[in-house]
């Protein structure tokens, strides 16, 4: 997440996020006239081969998977099934435990960030507004209660133009198409002539923050950000156009939990919901092995998840166990723990637990924009050993999760 936290705790930026889970895609479906037998997963897919992939049956031997395409594997199962995968890159190691339990089509996304690349050169935009107000730009920001006032924003260069919002007390700009190939002055912001009201409405939130959570929110306007008070909600529809997409987020935290909502806008939506919190969370280690175990767990939710992480010298170190809903109702499981150790699974793929590394607990639901399904993710987060905790990232446009 790259943004700035503004005046009401509302914050604003562009989504940078790259959190991924377990998500089915229709695209694996099989054909209504193939002849498939119930007890065979036609394709489980990795969106990136591993180094490492095996599964087993209920409590059966642990088997290497039939490779059937780039990122096919052909699964007979007939109950409850675990996959285990590993993934050795330049940038660290990730080992993944997950949880099945019926034939759907599951896709496997790994979780490791690309090669490290350097991020762009940053070029100077300058300009000048003759109302008070702020200017929004690629993560940067400026603002002021005089006019008129002079701006300079610092913003990453590139070959796509950029667009800047300008925001004033009942009016805003955006300006789209700005070359920042390299340094810009642009002509002067005239809310007055150029602008467009904004629209007050009231904001309702369901299920909101509790007497020890902290709240903010946002408004994401297809990459955008545009500050959002938290008693008023204002939208520039008239400004929208083509492809423009307006999202609003919402997270209520404390120092240990988080919940957060990502939800569709469209003009006539003035209310959003938090999901409940996940209950009776605590975290165990078992020799080498990182568990949690929970209460209860939003039941609305597409699946839960147990993410440890630890940065070493080596890179970053990551290892998660992800059931879906459907695995958690068969088994009545209150746990994760990578637990298992099939043949070849290199041990140096775990974590150290002796040293600082994060641990997380977290339930989502996913988000479906066509559907008008919000993106919903309960979590709990603790460091050990002297880490900084931190949530794992929540903000993506098309949030993935178990679909099953």
């Amino acid at each position: 997440m790259i943004g700035l936290v503004c005046a009401g705790g509302a914050t604003l930026g562009c989504d940078d996020s790259g959190d991924r889970h377990m998500s089915a895609d229709a695209a694996t479906s099989t054909p209504a006239d193939a002849a498939v037998p119930p007890h065979e997963v036609p394709l489980l897919v990795l969106d990136t081969p591993p180094q490492f992939l095996m599964y087993r049956d209920g409590a059966g031997p642990w088997v290497t998977p039939e490779r059937v395409s780039t990122e096919g594997y052909r699964l007979e199962v007939t109950t409850t099934y675990d996959v285990v995968a590993a993934w050795v890159t330049s940038e660290g190691t990730q080992a993944a435990l997950y949880h099945f339990a019926d034939d759907r089509f599951p896709t496997i996304y790994g979780s490791l960030p690309g090669p490290t690349s350097q991020p762009p050169p940053l070029v100077q935009v300058t300009g000048r507004m003759l109302q008070p107000g702020a200017v929004y730009m690629r993560g940067d920001s400026a603002m002021s209660t005089s006019a008129p006032w002079p701006y300079t924003l610092e913003v990453a260069s590139g070959t796509n133009t950029a667009a800047l919002v300008a925001v004033g007390a009942d009016r805003m700009l955006i300006r789209r198409g700005i070359d920042v190939s390299s340094p810009a002055a642009l002509d002067a912001i005239d809310l007055d002539s150029e602008g467009t009201p904004t629209v007050a409405k009231p904001l309702t939130l369901v299920n909101g923050p509790t007497a020890g959570e902290t709240l903010s929110a946002s408004l994401w306007w297809s990459g955008i950000g545009v500050p959002v008070s938290l008693a008023t909600f204002r939208s520039p529809p008239a400004s929208l156009v083509g492809a423009d997409v307006l999202t609003m987020t919402f997270e209520a935290r404390t120092a240990r939990e988080l919940r957060y909502c990502l939800g569709w806008y469209g003009d006539d939506r003035t209310s959003y919901a938090l999901p409940p919190a996940l209950t009776g969370v605590s975290f165990t280690e078992t020799g080498d092995i990182a568990g949690a175990t929970w209460g209860t767990v939003p039941p609305m939710m597409d699946g839960v998840a147990l993410h440890v992480i630890a940065q070493t010298a080596e890179g970053m170190r990551l290892v998660t166990v992800e059931a879906s809903p459907s695995w958690v109702a068969n088994t009545g499981a209150t746990s994760l723990a990578f637990d298992v150790s099939p043949p070849g699974f290199d041990p140096s793929w775990k974590i150290d637990l002796s040293g600082p590394y994060t641990r997380t607990l977290v339930a989502w639901r996913n988000g479906v924009r066509p559907d008008g399904i919000d993106y919903l993710n309960s979590q709990v987060f603790e460091a050990a050993h002297g880490a900084v905790a931190r949530p794992v990232a929540t903000r993506t446009i098309r949030p993935s999760g178990i679909r099953q």
